[in-house]
């Protein structure tokens, strides 16, 4: 998936970008088993809570600001790669030229195929 979706190869379980996606997915798991955070849905004054109050809150920036940085760095490879006039046809490289036609936000970029 890593080579369509950004175009690069992971030729083993240990390349870099593999094992960072499966580092993040547990800390994901993490978060989102039941009990890791009080139910903000039912008690949304929670939100307001202060982080060192709520150890939840720092978990969640902790993944997101590892998966930003994950996906972030993959897109900006696939956009080098392009410029470069070394694109390998990867959805990441279309969907950077289309970019602008379509409106979209680099965080709209750097997570649209995150999850695919």
């Amino acid at each position: 998936m890593l080579s369509i979706v950004f175009g690069q190869r992971a030729p083993r379980m240990s390349s870099p970008a593999i094992t960072a996606i499966f580092e993040l997915a547990h800390k994901l798991a993490l978060i989102m088993e039941p009990g890791a955070a009080p139910p903000l849905e039912l008690f949304p004054f929670l939100k307001w809570v202060p982080k060192i109050w709520a150890p939840w809150k720092s978990h969640c920036d902790g993944v997101y600001a590892g998966q930003k940085q994950l996906y972030y760095r993959l897109a900006t490879e696939a956009q080098a790669r392009e410029k470069r006039g070394e694109g390998n046809g990867c959805y990441m490289e279309t969907l950077l030229r289309k970019a602008k036609e379509l409106d979209l936000s680099s965080d709209q970029i750097g997570y649209a195929l995150a999850y695919r």
